[in-house]
């Protein structure tokens, strides 16, 4: 019995630090109840564990209000900045309007499609990628890789 309390302990113990309990572990575990011959009052042998599943249910999408309007000022080569609005709106359309400023002749271009949230990661059609952080969207480079560098910081769009 005493080897039956110190198995429930080790696996309590074990759900409390980690939401996922690998298979191996959990087989390991019963064969190991098994070996010391444990059994209920009714002479059956316990079962002890549970295999855990990944949650997969809870992500970006469902998880954060990602609906809403950002904006940040994005670096530029050849201008003082581009100004940058993105509404992303629940129906799953977005508009964005890039404003480049410090040109003689202002320049402002609109954009309207789709948009998707697979894991963490916003695309917008026809590709454009933002890794999805709360209340915060951090443009990636077209593979979808985090843009690094002195400037990474300045490619964060902010929800209003």
């Amino acid at each position: 019995m005493k080897k039956l309390l110190f198995a429930f302990s080790i696996l309590a113990f074990a759900a409390c630090n980690s939401n996922t309990v690998s298979e191996k572990t959990t087989a390991e575990v019963k064969d190991s109840i098994a070996k010391d011959n444990v059994t209920a009052k009714d002479g059956s042998a316990e079962e002890t564990t549970k295999a855990a599943t990944t949650d997969t249910i809870h992500n970006a999408a469902n998880s954060l209000d990602i609906a809403g309007t950002y904006s940040g000022k994005l670096p530029c080569a050849d201008c003082e900045g581009i100004e940058e609005s993105l509404e992303l709106k629940a129906d799953k359309t977005f508009v964005m309007t890039d404003e480049y400023q410090g040109k003689k002749k202002p320049v402002t271009n609109t954009t309207k499609g789709k948009w998707e949230v697979s894991g963490n990661m916003l695309t917008l059609q026809p590709g454009m990628k933002y890794k999805v952080e709360e209340n915060k969207l951090r443009q990636l480079d077209m593979s979808g890789k985090e843009i690094t560098g002195p400037l990474a910081d300045m490619y964060v769009l902010t929800k209003k």
